[in-house]
């Protein structure tokens, strides 16, 4: 394996893709989501198969940094996406090595057959090392989902050129891409540092961006939008075929797969409180659902999203959250799901929650809020609404 490798960890983002387990002061890398470690840690730990502690670069903000432990820690004081964070980092390495060869890693991910991801990882280093002027993606088998970039290889064996890179297609697409046997973008990147700079600084040269590939000059876009999906850059792409070992669980419904469910599929979280910036009390919030009877103590925010009518009761260490129709008959409290089915729960701290009659989707409750949303809503990108409605209000408060 070459003795010029890096490892780049990403691990940046705004905490909304799990919210509200995940929030600023508690990213998902750091969340415990598949065993008692994170997956921040996994992926610390299946870099140091790769190269030495010294050669580990860690991207994220100051608190992430201060919690991580031995990596080489690389400040992103506002995250930008995946460009600048990744230009960042190549550009701090190359100016200490500038042969460097660099592995980029995304902090959230589940490796399901770690020994076979090594293996796959290794051969291709191993190849890349005399490829001075090519981009390395890795694409998964798993199937096609328009939330991920696609990769259409020229072959079927194990490393193939790229033909074609669509980042998050259209619908449009989605059937002529499966057709040509399109694999799904891992977010795993392997080149040489000098040879992105240079990709870099001739893409923002010709798109008229900036004149240089320092690191201030590059634009709030993910590395698909800046270099990936650009017909001049795809020639310089290869891919190597993950197999469905690698698993991105960036939603709430991909959480299912991996953990234990009752018999109607239900799935139940119950976590030590930790958030140290807690949401603050105020008027109920309500995204794309219909009018419900909503009470409270004004302990916790109340937030639905996207539901129908129900019943939502909030008092000390207890919740209700009563979905039937003729919701009007009583039900005796007790710490449990009545007629759910696959429902996601997430109960932190000391409270005691029942909920009746839902159909799919999530209920969260934590000291400072209750969650109510559909299972249309947790499979899209509807908590960035949520969020903007809640810092709304935030600002109406001040």
């Amino acid at each position: 394996m070459s003795d010029s490798l890096h490892v780049v960890i990403l691990a940046g983002g705004c905490g909304q893709r799990l919210w509200p387990w995940s929030r600023k002061d508690r990213p998902k890398p750091c969340l415990p989501l598949m065993n008692d470690s994170s997956l921040l840690e996994q992926t610390i730990l299946r870099a140091s198969q790769f190269t030495s502690r010294e050669k580990i670069h860690l991207v994220a903000g100051p608190g992430l940094i201060d919690w991580a432990g031995p990596c080489q820690f690389i400040e992103e004081s506002v995250g930008r996406n995946t460009a600048p964070a990744i230009v960042s980092a190549v550009t701090s390495i190359a100016e200490r090595d500038p042969e460097a060869m660099i592995l980029v890693f995304p902090a959230d991910h589940h490796v399901e057959d770690s020994d076979r991801y090594f293996q796959i990882m290794k051969d291709t280093i191993d190849e890349a090392d005399s490829a001075e002027d090519r981009l390395w993606l890795f694409g998964s088998e798993a199937p096609s989902d328009r939330r991920f970039g696609s990769i259409i290889p020229q072959s079927v064996g194990s490393v193939s050129p790229v033909l074609e890179f669509v980042e998050k297609p259209a619908a449009i697409d989605q059937a002529r891409l499966d057709e040509a046997g399109a694999l799904r973008n891992c977010g795993v990147f392997l080149f040489r540092a000098r040879f992105l700079l240079e990709l870099v600084a001739k893409t923002l040269q010709q798109s008229g961006d900036s004149h240089s590939s320092g690191k201030e000059q590059i634009p709030a876009l993910s590395l698909d939008h800046l270099l990936l999906s650009r017909e001049q850059i795809q020639p310089h792409l290869m891919v190597t075929r993950m197999d469905p070992i690698w698993h991105d669980l960036g939603s709430w419904p991909a959480l299912r797969r991996w953990h234990p469910v009752d018999a109607q599929e239900n799935l139940r979280f119950h976590i030590d409180t930790s958030v140290t910036e807690p949401i603050p009390s105020g008027s109920s919030i309500c995204v794309r659902a219909a009018a419900s009877t909503l009470e409270s103590d004004g302990l916790r925010r109340l937030v639905l999203v996207g539901t129908g009518a129900l019943k939502l009761v909030s008092s000390g260490n207890r919740v209700i959250v009563d979905m039937r129709e003729d919701g009007e008959s009583s039900v005796e409290f007790s710490d449990s799901l009545i007629d759910c089915r696959q429902l996601i729960c997430l109960v932190e701290g000391d409270i005691l929650l029942q909920v009746i009659s839902a159909r799919g989707g999530l209920v969260a409750v934590s000291p400072d809020l209750v969650l109510v949303a559909t299972e249309d809503e947790i499979g899209s990108e509807g908590w960035r609404d949520v969020l903007k409605e809640l810092e709304s209000h935030e600002g109406e408060n001040r």
